[in-house]
């Protein structure tokens, strides 16, 4: 399975991942140290979406993720803004699309981000 390379290239933003490895004697998640890479496509639109424990909630940002690899919504995502800017918002709700080919993309629905 692939994303065709005509929209990998409308994906100018990148999203890093480090997935949920275990929690901490207080609770706390602990992420593994290494990150994965993949272009994204980000757009800043409040929406209104449902989130894992069924809540109403509202995304600021969602991003489109140029990968075919299935993303944990208890993963943390870092969004690269520019060379020297990096935020790490909140994670809404996750949103997986299949085509006949099986998993295309991923939907992020992100929140707060300061800045």
């Amino acid at each position: 399975m692939s994303i065709d390379p005509n929209l990998i290239n409308m994906m100018a933003s990148t999203v890093r991942v480090r997935n949920l490895v275990s929690s901490n004697d207080y609770g706390e998640p602990v992420y593994s140290t290494a990150f994965k890479s993949y272009p994204c496509h980000i757009t800043f639109k409040p929406r209104k979406v449902i989130d894992s424990m069924g809540q109403e909630v509202v995304s600021d940002m969602q991003v489109w993720v140029g990968s075919t690899e299935m993303l944990q919504a208890t993963a943390q995502f870092e969004l690269v803004l520019s060379s020297t800017k990096t935020v790490t918002p909140d994670v809404k709700a996750l949103e997986v699309h299949y085509d006949e080919n099986g998993l295309h993309h991923t939907i992020l629905y992100l929140g707060g981000v300061g800045g």
